[in-house]
């Protein structure tokens, strides 16, 4: 069987080997549970992933689907994920060789009606985690191309 969905883990920074031996001996037995062996990738490509489809999403106020199958669909999901991939890199973070290729790849195959919980959340007037995941940079930048005049930007999916 084929798990759809999988948790990772692995040892993170300041694990002793004793705990981390712990923590695989119960997990390897599940699985659900993936171990890697370079966790904090996972956790910035995770992080990555997040980020763009709760930005993107959000901003747009639209599906996964009715982004992906605009005019400028794709390009503007690679866009999204160079820029993240961009900002990842000089927080110290890295990501696997070929890791937009990969993500564009999966958008492509994503039902057209896929959304974040952030887009969700925001359409249903609920608190949102925008500013967690995006920071307050990428929340007043959404702002900035929300209300900008420019049409570098563009504001709805229509526009893409």
């Amino acid at each position: 069987m084929i798990a759809i969905h999988q948790f990772t883990y692995g040892k993170f920074r300041n694990f002793t080997e004793q705990h981390y031996e712990a923590i695989r001996t119960a997990l390897s037995v599940v699985p659900l549970f993936v171990e890697k062996s370079d966790i904090e990738r996972d956790l910035w490509q995770k992080y990555a992933l997040i980020n763009v489809l709760s930005g993107l999403t959000s901003l747009f106020q639209a599906s996964v689907g009715d982004i992906r199958d605009s005019s400028q669909g794709m390009d503007t999901f690679k866009q999204a994920f160079q820029e993240t991939s961009e900002v990842i890199r000089l927080a110290g973070g890295k990501l696997n060789e070929g890791f937009i290729e990969k993500q564009l790849l999966m958008i492509e195959k994503w039902p057209r009606e896929a959304t974040s919980s952030t887009f969700r959340d925001l359409s249903l007037g609920l608190p949102t985690e925008f500013e967690h995941i995006q920071g307050y940079g990428g929340a007043s930048a959404s702002v900035r191309m929300q209300r900008s005049p420019s049409r570098d930007h563009p504001r709805e999916v229509g526009d893409l």
